[in-house]
């Protein structure tokens, strides 16, 4: 039943929460994956959404603009 599902997720709660705030905030090295620059963008439709500077964003790209 659907009580028995919240049963089981309450425990786990934090967890999920924890995960889901690790995926949405900032990592605390801002840096460029590529170059290790400290001005970066983070490409939301890359898989693993990696952090870039702005020419390796570009670069990377270019090289697969549909990812």
């Amino acid at each position: 039943s659907q009580n028995d599902y919240l049963r089981q997720w309450l425990p786990r709660q934090e967890s999920y929460l924890h995960h889901l705030l690790d995926r949405q905030a900032s990592p605390e090295d801002r840096r460029c994956v590529i170059c290790n620059q400290d001005e970066v963008y983070k490409c939301q439709d890359c898989l693993g959404e990696p952090l870039y500077c702005i020419d390796c964003c570009r670069t990377q790209h270019r090289s697969n603009p549909f990812h």
